[in-house]
């Protein structure tokens, strides 16, 4: 069964480089309405605890800490449901590979851009099926299909790199289609710079 392309992408080949760039939905995610509504609930705590500090005049010292707590950890939990509607409208998911390099980007403009580069001698690219095997043994046991060719749907991408010493996934899905272009088009790279 065949699910719906969920987040769209980009694929482009220059020489031997390979570039896949997974994008943000365009539809609404219906956890940005809870990221909303606690950036909500964190707002009114923080300027209800402040106005309590200057108002109230009977508090201890203890009543202090308290409040002062709680508006430090409505601040975080109001940053990081920020951060997260950020990731879930603007955030990118950026994969440059090379014959022996594997870049991985995450932007979050303007909060971050994580940059994590990846060498290596062997590399298997798959998908990630959702279940941990360290076999094609296991793998058969736990009925995860190891030819592409035979996978359909939607799926995160995964590079499998010296033996599993480094493995690096997408947090987002795309078409099992786009893995199998993008294996052809390293095992091409590959040959290519063997003759």
């Amino acid at each position: 069964m065949s699910r719906n392309i969920l987040y769209p992408y980009t694929l482009e080949k220059k020489g031997d480089m390979i570039k896949l760039e997974i994008m943000p939905k365009k539809t609404h995610n219906p956890l940005n309405i809870l990221y909303i509504a606690v950036m909500i609930m964190s707002s009114i705590s923080i300027i209800g605890c402040t106005n309590s500090l200057f108002w109230m005049d009977f508090f201890s010292s203890k009543d202090y800490f308290a409040v002062i707590c709680i508006i430090i950890g409505s601040l975080l939990f109001l940053l990081l449901a920020f951060y997260l509607l950020k990731w879930e409208r603007k955030g990118k998911e950026i994969f440059i590979l090379h014959p022996n390099r594997l870049e991985n980007i995450v932007a979050i403009k303007p909060f971050k851009i994580e940059k994590h580069i990846f060498d290596f001698e062997k590399l298997e690219i798959g998908y990630q099926s959702g279940e941990d095997f360290y076999s094609e043994e296991e793998a058969i046991l736990l009925g995860v299909e190891l030819d592409l060719n035979k996978v359909t749907g939607n799926y995160p991408i995964q590079f499998y790199m010296d033996d599993g010493l480094q493995i690096v996934d997408s947090e987002r899905e795309i078409p099992i289609e786009v893995i199998r272009r993008i294996k052809e088009e390293y095992l091409l790279n590959q040959h290519e710079k063997e003759d």
